[in-house]
């Protein structure tokens, strides 16, 4: 009685078909899954704007601040009074980058406690909206009014801390290339990156991270962060600055 069964050279050839296959769909697979965070991160992106805008037209139509300190033993930060008109901490989690950075690093340089310890984000808010507070110096805050060209002007993205000879607020392409971005306006939408050879240190470690450049055509194209107001510097042309 014969027995018949494949050959090491037909096992060989099904193994090498099956190693092309892989190397072929893995790369598709990881992308689809990156989309898919994507629409989640841009869901999140949608809500953080209306969050901010609700407690914009309850507190006379101006932005929360940055971080500020009332009594100079506490930190607040935009996350402390905004999280009541979210009702989910997720939605300040990117699910490409859960914990980017903690509010507790923040409170640790000036010397002060959180006054919501463990909090961690996946992003960074635009700090010409939300100034910082007394912890740096008394600021008024930003009033809807003063910003001319709101669907331009970024508040919250997919982004980091980075601590230079200043803070900055690197942007992250996180997803395929592209991070979530909301606006003033309460508009939402993803912002095209490209990742440059320039490094910045991140925040506490200085560990160097890549830079990634706006794409986008706008106020903060060629820029590594999301920071500044819009204006127009001229009647054809995009700039970006502080208010105050």
């Amino acid at each position: 009685m014969k027995r018949h069964g494949f050959t090491l050279i037909e096992l060989l050839v099904v193994i090498a078909i099956i190693a092309i296959l892989a190397a072929i769909l893995f790369p598709v697979f990881a992308r689809a899954r990156e989309k898919a965070r994507q629409t989640s991160c841009l869901n999140n992106a949608r809500q953080q704007a209306t969050a901010v805008l609700m407690y914009v037209q309850d507190y006379d139509e101006t932005f929360p601040m940055s971080a500020y300190s009332p009594d100079g033993i506490r930190l607040y930060t935009m996350l402390d009074v905004v999280s009541p008109y979210m009702k989910n901490w997720q939605i300040m989690e990117c699910p490409s980058g859960q914990r980017e950075f903690s509010i507790d690093w923040i409170a640790a340089v000036f010397g002060l406690t959180p006054a919501t310890p463990g909090l961690w984000t996946g992003y960074m808010w635009n700090f010409a909206v939300f100034e910082d507070g007394n912890v740096t110096g008394a600021v008024p805050p930003i009033s809807l009014a003063e910003i001319e060209y709101s669907v331009e002007t970024a508040m919250i993205y997919d982004g980091t801390l980075a601590r230079n000879a200043s803070y900055n607020s690197p942007v992250l392409g996180r997803h395929n290339g592209t991070a979530n971005a909301n606006y003033c306006d309460g508009h939402a939408k993803l912002v095209k990156c490209a990742e440059s050879t320039a490094t910045f240190p991140t925040f506490p470690s200085g560990a160097p991270r890549r830079r990634w450049v706006v794409q986008d055509a706008g106020p903060y194209q060629g820029s590594w962060q999301l920071w500044g107001v819009a204006y127009r510097p001229t009647p054809t042309t995009w700039g970006y600055r502080a208010l105050r």
